[in-house]
């Protein structure tokens, strides 16, 4: 079993949640800037909060941002969320190509992060929230 965090972050505006993946809900997911504009390979910090609403244990290969078809992040991997368990945190993922995006809290189903880490799509992940725009500039 691996220890889970118990942080408690301060949270931005969350997108809407919309989704649960094997009883993991996205209960906040958003990006600390707003407008979401960063330069290229700059930080994009975001936060989030996902809650396994299961009686048993889950384990999954990763939970993270995703830059759709672009970039994924998984921030925990290869890892277990226990029975009722919280995740709440922090972590960032950096694109450096200019242009507009969307970047959504994803779950990858995938069996190891390192496969998460390459996948980029729905051939891997799954969203558990609504998209955030996101703007690259150079």
């Amino acid at each position: 079993l691996v220890p889970q965090p118990t942080v408690t972050l301060p949270f931005p505006t969350p997108t809407r949640m919309v989704k649960s993946i094997n009883g993991v809900v996205g209960l906040a997911f958003g990006l600390d800037k707003s407008p979401a504009v960063y330069r290229s390979n700059e930080d994009i910090w975001f936060t989030f909060t996902v809650k396994n609403t299961n009686s048993f244990d889950v384990t999954y290969a990763g939970i993270g941002a995703v830059i759709n078809d672009k970039k994924s992040q998984p921030s925990w991997g290869d890892a277990t969320l226990g029975a009722g368990a919280t995740l709440e945190w922090r972590d960032h993922i950096n694109y450096g190509v200019p242009g507009k995006y969307k970047i959504y809290l994803g779950y990858c189903w995938l069996r190891w992060r390192y496969e998460c880490e390459r996948a980029i799509d729905a051939n891997g992940w799954a969203w558990l929230s609504e998209p955030v725009e996101l703007t690259i500039t150079e």
